[in-house]
């Protein structure tokens, strides 16, 4: 069950926040905006099952948004961790990220999610702190698991896979 469960969970929620946002007339970065961004993450996930109703899957994964450069976050890296349980057909995840700019500035975000297994269906996240140009950012939005494999490239405990999301931010 155990290998069947990792390729239809969908663990990594939210990792790509704030990839793609708008840019300034001026050339720096917009003050505010709306967003839409892919990001592709991969790393371990443990998990533990019963072999029948229940697994729960941990998760510590590393991506980059598909920013391009001049956008907000062009060039940022992303730390994911969360956990993801399965008990029948309720499916829950919840987890947070850290991302990281080419200047050290850093934002941290929580997620939550749930669904069935193998149905995705949207989750939340929203902003929680920031470092630099992110201290005092406003940011909210929502993510839904796109394009994941079939089998993983790995058969071990090890995830791979890319999430969509969208939202709006707000600099100080």
């Amino acid at each position: 069950m155990t290998r069947k469960v990792l390729t239809l969970v969908l663990p990594v929620a939210a990792c790509s926040l704030f990839g793609a946002a708008q840019v300034a007339a001026a050339g720096g970065p917009a003050k505010e905006g709306t967003f839409e961004t892919i990001i592709c993450v991969a790393g371990p996930m443990p998990s533990i099952t019963d072999g029948k109703i229940a697994t729960v899957l941990s998760w510590d994964v590393v991506g980059t948004p598909m920013a391009k450069e001049g956008e907000l976050l062009y060039g940022t890296s992303a730390r994911c961790v969360g956990s993801t349980t399965i008990v029948g057909k309720e499916l829950t995840e919840d987890g947070a990220c850290l991302y990281t700019d080419g200047d050290g500035d850093r934002f941290l975000f929580m997620y939550s999610g749930r669904s069935e297994p193998g149905k995705p269906a949207p989750g939340t996240w929203k902003f929680v702190a920031g470092t630099g140009k992110f201290d005092g950012m406003e940011a909210s939005g929502a993510y839904i698991h796109v394009n994941q494999p079939a089998k993983q490239a790995r058969a071990d405990s090890y995830y791979n896979g890319c999430d969509k999301d969208s939202g709006h931010w707000k600099l100080k």
